[in-house]
């Protein structure tokens, strides 16, 4: 029940993502972005995401759902694969949050290289109870 409540989530965040993209008229210049977050144990959830050029720079604007957490979300964030922090997302964090942030070069260079990643902290898990991998892809190109 809960991963069906979750995917519903998800599409239904990739949905209004899609509809911003189009509002702001950057689909040709645009990526979006993935990630499952799972746990050894029980806790999972999903981010997903739309990054587009636009007038103003390159906008994220994203989703983020869980469930099962040893208690309240207190952070989550975009790393790169060396553990440092890109994009702050949320402090502190509901499942079901939206939120947007203006990416510099550097962090859509992060994306693109596959060594990104989400996480999502509690505070029994201050280092990130859940945590995936973030993948990028063209929309349409799926």
């Amino acid at each position: 029940m809960q991963k069906k409540l979750l995917a519903a989530l998800a599409l239904g965040a990739i949905a209004a993502l899609a509809v911003a993209a189009l509002a702001l008229g950057g689909v040709a210049n645009s990526r979006k972005v993935s990630a499952k977050l799972t746990a050894r144990r029980g806790a999972e959830g999903g981010f997903a995401g739309i990054y587009l050029s636009n007038a103003n720079g390159v906008t994220l604007l994203w989703t983020l759902s869980f469930s099962g957490l040893s208690g309240a979300a207190t952070a989550a964030e975009i790393h790169k694969a060396t553990g440092a922090v890109v994009v702050p997302l949320c402090r502190p964090c509901t499942s079901g949050q939206a939120g947007s942030a203006i990416l510099s070069e550097a962090v859509i260079s992060a994306l693109g290289s596959g060594g990104a990643y989400v996480t999502v902290r509690t505070a029994k898990n201050a280092g990130g109870e859940i945590r995936g991998g973030v993948n990028v892809s063209r929309p349409g190109s799926e």
